[in-house]
């Protein structure tokens, strides 16, 4: 949803920029960081380049943790009568869950990246069964002669 935000609404994404980093990163920056998020959200989706993808997802995350610390340290403060940084504390479930992620990616068995391996191992092992085939037809054949 937010890498979408920062096609959609790139200006949004340019005051957040400046509130919580202060720095203004200009007009064309949440376009290039909302499509290259898309990419790796589609990566993971399909659980392609596992280990890239799965890693740039928790290192996108982290740097959302780091930005939000103050919230989770006080999770109960009250705005205007309503909790203000409760919301933030879900961001850790979710950082919780890119970390599992990234650390069982080689057991990640429904993935594209596993599905193409099996599929590579399973061309090498015909192609290994028909050359120890073709070899075995031109022994006998040698025999015989």
């Amino acid at each position: 949803v937010w890498a979408v935000n920062k096609i959609l609404a790139p200006e949004q994404y340019v005051k957040l920029w400046g509130y919580f980093h202060g720095i203004d990163i200009g007009a064309t920056a949440p376009y290039i960081m909302g499509g290259a998020q898309i990419v790796v959200c589609v990566a993971i989706a399909a659980g392609f380049w596992r280990t890239l993808s799965y890693g740039l997802a928790l290192v996108m995350h982290t740097v959302t943790i780091a930005v939000i610390f103050p919230s989770l340290i006080a999770p109960f403060v009250i705005d205007n009568g309503f909790p203000s940084n409760r919301n933030d504390a879900v961001a850790l479930a979710a950082f919780a869950g890119f970390a599992a992620l990234w650390l069982l990616r080689y057991r990640d068995v429904w993935s594209l990246d596993a599905w193409l391996a099996r599929r590579r191992a399973l061309q090498k092992k015909q192609s290994d069964q028909s050359v120890t085939a073709v070899t075995d037809a031109h022994t006998k054949d040698t025999l015989h002669v």
